[in-house]
């Protein structure tokens, strides 16, 4: 039998002790006036209001107890899951280490030759993907961890989607792809947020729409109404694919594939408890087509900067064809943000009947459509001539869009368009220019894409023993990486998170061989900061080198307009950077490798592990940064008989134990996490001293191979 509700056990209680008093009152005879009367009134009165009262208050604490019951079910969902992925990803990464190290071994010591290659890339392969396991592994920890670092800094929008494009383009290989973005004409130039981590979001959804076929993608860039009280940005993303969700929170979880050898959506787990750390929202939801949707809130603040004067706008007309119409109407929409009057002709309608370009002061047509009719109309009513290309995808070089006074390549951004706009008001009919030298003779401008250097391995760095580099790098992963490819030299590495930073380096007057330029960054991004030392005389023979992933042929012309020497793509290769070397710095040894002496297999083996290495560095600094000390955590949870938060931190320590190969340890969580599993508890205390003695030994271990 269920039990009876309070509420209705008091108005049971209630309705007797009325029922009882109306037994007794002659209800003919009543006199309405009297002091009994009133009384009588007053307490059912109360009565009612308490019986109301009570059910009210019944109601909502049964609310409450729903409430923090789905909570707490969410909550153990969301642990059980992460802990589910860090068991797989450790153990994966074990896997993958030894079968990658027992057929380097092998490929090391064989003397046949047959199938090497195809050995090799294997190797290689196994190497990338455990490059991409432990990248994931370190940003999982920091986020498990509560421990991602938030810095909010003054930012570009547009230096900011320039990163997000050289990243997608970096992690992806020749395909077809449209990307687009639609930034709202109230959006301000200038914004305070977190680049990192909102460029790591923006890139995981990115590639996660990649991953699935994708073709276009745009992301829309707009905020809050003028007099709302809160300030948010909302980054909508949307694309073609068609991917059907029952429920939201599935596509937020993760889980490994055994078919791909890959993790199902790790990227939006990331993607979106990066988002809840910087105190945002990321929400899916399907259109009416089923296409999925992401919506990406950020709270913000507009960095507020010295207002200049207003630019006077020379109104341009501008015909926009593209192939992809809502591409056209994305550049359409930032020519009329910037003042001038555009207009958008379909593909269809374009090559079917050649437009009169006479009108127009500018006309942007994709490449693909530079036909021989319509470079004949163009010479005849000599427009500036925009071609249009597509970053993703590599193109052969077309003959008839020699006619174009600039390429560009979409992405498009609003800053981007209006410095074209500015270099075609200013330019000029002469040759194209020969890469030009500075005062200082022995400073070359090098305009071309580095060549590999043969036989590179690295120690042949070790020629350049002694020399000082500044390295401006906002992504502290890069700069390790940076150094793990020259740490067996003597080379000096100074690092500037930023270009702000870096001035303040220069102006201590410190000296440096070369500079390592990013182009987007916080604060102050590579353009500005090499402006500044441009300005400086002392710095005229001081080379700069730019470093990005977005290599488009209007960003490598701003590289150069602002002072900088030559430009390398990321990520690294080993092959360019040494060819900058030769080209910018004087070799402070003679040391020479023979050609002879040098193993290819064993050199691609080992410079494949440099950025492995590195990152197994990465994760055990985290794993000591965040479990070093948790013996004493340990003991107070065994102490307080909290066996529940003993389990789930005895999860995290045996599942990463596995991914460092640290066995003793792992041994020794497996054996708590039996008990606890055959509820044992009471043998977790003999267990204390164990746990803070092996702790102990593993720290001092990690210790030893960090400083080795």
């Amino acid at each position: 039998m269920k039990e009876i509700p309070s509420y209705l056990f008091y108005f049971i209680l209630l309705t007797l002790s009325l029922s009882a008093d109306i037994d007794i009152i002659d209800l003919k005879n009543i006199d309405t006036k009297s002091d009994d009367f009133t009384l009588w009134i007053a307490l059912f009165g109360l009565g009612a209001i308490g019986l109301i009262a009570l059910f009210l208050s019944s109601e909502q604490l049964e609310n409450f107890k729903k409430y923090i019951y789905e909570k707490q079910k969410k909550r153990d969902k969301v642990e059980q899951t992460q802990n589910q992925i860090l068991f797989d990803m450790s153990e994966n990464i074990q896997t993958i280490t030894q079968e990658t190290a027992a057929t380097a071994k092998k490929l090391a010591t064989r003397s046949e030759k047959e199938n090497l290659e195809k050995d090799l890339e294997r190797v290689i392969s196994s190497e990338h993907q455990l490059l991409s396991l432990t990248t994931n592994l370190i940003e999982f920890l920091k986020i498990k961890s509560k421990k991602v670092e938030l810095v909010n800094e003054a930012l570009k929008l547009s230096n900011l989607l320039n990163d997000i494009t050289g990243t997608l383009k970096a992690n992806t290989k020749d395909i077809d792809l449209e990307l687009m973005y639609d930034v709202k004409s109230n959006i301000p130039e200038y914004i305070i947020g977190d680049t990192l981590n909102l460029s790591k979001v923006l890139n995981n959804i990115l590639l996660y729409f990649v991953n699935n076929n994708a073709k276009e993608i745009k992301v829309t860039i707009s905020k809050d109404f003028a007099f709302s009280k809160e300030e948010n940005l909302y980054f909508t993303v949307q694309s073609d694919a068609k991917i059907d969700i029952e429920h939201e929170e599935e596509i937020f979880s993760s889980k490994y594939n055994e078919n791909t050898d890959s993790y199902d959506t790790l990227e939006l787990f990331v993607a979106s408890e990066l988002s809840n750390l910087m105190n945002g929202e990321l929400v899916a939801k399907n259109d009416k087509k089923n296409h999925l949707e992401f919506t990406l809130k950020i709270p913000f603040k507009e960095e507020k900067k010295l207002k200049s004067a207003k630019d006077v706008v020379d109104t341009k007309k501008v015909l926009i064809v593209d192939s992809i119409s809502s591409s056209s109407a994305v550049i359409k929409d930032m020519f009329v943000n910037l003042k001038h009057k555009a207009k958008t002709l379909t593909k269809q309608s374009f090559l079917a009947n050649t437009p009169d370009f006479s009108p127009y002061d500018i006309v942007i047509i994709d490449e693909k459509l530079f036909t021989d009719n319509i470079v004949e109309a163009l010479r005849k009513a000599n427009p500036k001539i925009i071609s249009l290309n597509t970053l993703f995808k590599t193109q052969k070089k077309l003959q008839n869009t020699k006619i174009a006074d600039i390429e560009l390549s979409k992405p498009l951004t609003s800053s981007t368009l209006k410095k074209t706009i500015e270099e075609l008001s200013s330019q000029k009919e002469t040759a194209k220019q020969e890469p030009r030298k500075s005062n200082n003779k022995k400073l070359l401008v090098h305009k071309e894409v580095f060549k590999n250097s043969e036989n590179i391995d690295l120690h042949k760095f070790a020629d350049y023993n002694g020399i000082k580099i500044l390295l401006v790098e906002d992504n502290t992963i890069n700069q390790k990486v940076f150094a793990g490819v020259l740490n067996r030299t003597n080379i000096d590495i100074t690092n500037a998170n930023n270009g702000k930073e870096a001035l303040d380096i220069l102006n201590s007057n410190k000296e440096f061989d070369i500079i390592f330029m990013d182009i987007n960054m916080p604060v102050m991004d590579g353009y500005s900061a090499t402006t500044k030392i441009r300005a400086r005389q002392k710095f005229n023979s001081l080379p700069i080198i730019a470093l990005s992933a977005l290599t488009s042929s209007s960003e490598v012309n701003k590289m150069f307009e602002c002072g900088m020497n030559g430009y390398l793509s990321k990520p690294l290769r080993k092959e360019k950077l040494y060819t900058a070397f030769k080209l910018f710095i004087d070799k402070k040894t003679d040391t020479q490798v023979s050609p002879d002496e040098v193993d290819k297999t064993s050199q691609e083996i080992n410079d494949a592990n440099v950025t492995k290495n590195i990152l197994h560095k990465e994760i055990l600094l985290e794993f000591k940064n965040i479990y070093g000390d948790s013996a004493k955590k340990f003991k107070r949870l065994v102490e307080e008989e909290n066996f529940v938060e003993v389990k789930v931190l005895s999860l995290d320590i045996r599942n990463l134990s596995s991914s460092i190969g640290a066995k003793d340890m792992h041994a020794l969580m497996s054996e708590i996490l039996q008990l606890l599993s055959l509820s044992k508890n009471n043998r977790i205390h003999t267990y204390v001293d164990r746990y803070t003695n092996e702790l102990n030994r593993l720290n001092a271990a990690i210790d030893r191979y960090l400083n080795k």
